[in-house]
């Protein structure tokens, strides 16, 4: 089975030659399209052999991801964006893919830069980007292009499957000095999307987000639509859009004052617990939320589960996340957890597993010596010590997608 590779460049072509290289073992045909202007990609797809076009640039990404989709001859195709790359160990996995006879798609795993500084602090997201080509495989969409008709619905028709894969690409056009200019950019693509199609519950949120997270405040009023549209649905089993996600951690963050939001703090809970009962972020504000109404045990019990999903990698994919929640955040709250309900043998177990963290390994050790110290008061029978855990890591932080 051949395998066409498709690369999309519409930012810039800075990183094209990383993400030529790390596909070029796999790739029987490789693919570049140019959308906008030619910043030199074309030169350089020339130089990996790739068949390279230029194409307008018509503020519709799923337009060229189509162009990229009708220029291949593949059986299978592997679509990426210039800010992505394959990791090294992926090649044989694309290839092991491909000959899935049952399968029409197949899953990979983006990791998700969150700060150049830290190239390692990597957050995970699913995306649908090999698949066999066919002619009604097509994508819709001006930003984050999805398929229109949905792939798994052409897979059910066609009894054939779309399956997890472990193919990995690494991602970091969100990372560092571009992320305000990419993410203005959505901005306006999100707009012009909403203008075409109004009242896209998907894009409501979106455009929300993305404008809050640029400082603007009419994201409020882009995500008090979509509430609206959210409340309709509050009574199904299933919920509406995997964005309903994202929303229902926005509304658990602001006040109600704020968000304006018709549902009840224990809705919100309801709902995250029907329909995203392994969403990392969720599960993270309503053990804060448990923390913050003093019950520590309760927020325990959450705090114990987000550990077990990362250790198992069994959180929701569908959404990005910062992975600290899962990881030592979450770990360095349990064992403030612990002190607050005086299980200290807990709590000094839980902060010692921490002591070498880099991110959590000075608060560890200064909660260790708090620990001691009111265990040595309680030996000796005098008052508690009043001091407060160190570094707490619920207030103020945000676990935030990545779009």
């Amino acid at each position: 089975m051949s395998i066409s590779v498709c690369l999309i460049v519409h930012h810039d072509g800075l990183h094209l030659p990383r993400a030529m290289e790390s596909v070029k073992a796999v790739a029987d045909e490789l693919i570049v399209v140019v959308a906008g202007a030619d910043d030199g990609a074309l030169k350089v797809a020339a130089q990996f052999g790739a068949r390279a076009v230029a194409t307008p640039w018509n503020s519709d990404l799923s337009a060229v991801w189509n162009a990229a989709v009708d220029m291949a001859g593949g059986d299978w195709i592997f679509l990426m964006e210039s800010d992505e790359w394959l990791l090294p160990q992926c090649i044989m996995e694309i290839r092991r893919c491909a000959t899935a006879d049952d399968a029409l798609g197949f899953f990979i795993t983006r990791e998700d830069v969150l700060d150049e500084a830290q190239p390692e602090n990597l957050s995970l997201m699913r995306h649908l980007r090999l698949f066999r080509r066919r002619s009604d495989a097509r994508f819709a969409g001006r930003c984050h292009p999805d398929f229109s008709p949905p792939l798994p619905q052409i897979a059910q028709q066609i009894n054939k499957k779309i399956s997890p894969s472990d193919v990995v690409l690494r991602h970091d056009g969100y990372a560092g000095a571009q992320r305000m200019a990419r993410l203005r950019q959505d901005a306006a693509l999100l707009e012009l999307e909403l203008s075409d199609r109004p009242d896209r519950f998907y894009y409501l949120v979106e455009l929300g987000r993305t404008l809050l997270l640029l400082g603007d405040p009419r994201g409020h009023g882009y995500l008090r639509q979509a509430t609206e549209l959210l409340y309709k649905h509050r009574d199904d089993m299933v919920a509406p859009s995997v964005m309903a996600a994202a929303l229902l951690e926005h509304l658990m963050r602001m006040t109600p004052t704020v968000s304006q939001s018709p549902f009840t703090r224990s809705e919100l809970h309801g709902l995250a617990n029907r329909w995203f009962p392994n969403s990392a972020p969720l599960i993270w504000l309503e053990s804060q939320w448990y923390y913050d109404q003093e019950n520590f045990t309760q927020a325990a019990v959450l705090l114990n589960k987000l550990i077990d999903l990362g250790r198992q990698q069994a959180y929701d994919q569908s959404c990005s996340f910062d992975p600290r929640i899962v990881g030592d955040d979450a770990r360095l709250n349990l064992g403030v957890c612990y002190m607050r309900s005086a299980e200290l043998v807990k709590a000094e177990k839980q902060f010692a597993e921490l002591l070498e963290s880099p991110t959590a390994g000075a608060a560890a050790r200064e909660n260790i010596a708090i620990v001691r110290d009111l265990r040595r008061r309680i030996e000796q029978g005098q008052k508690r010590d009043e001091r407060e855990p160190r570094d707490m890591r619920f207030q103020g932080d945000e676990s935030g997608y990545i779009i």
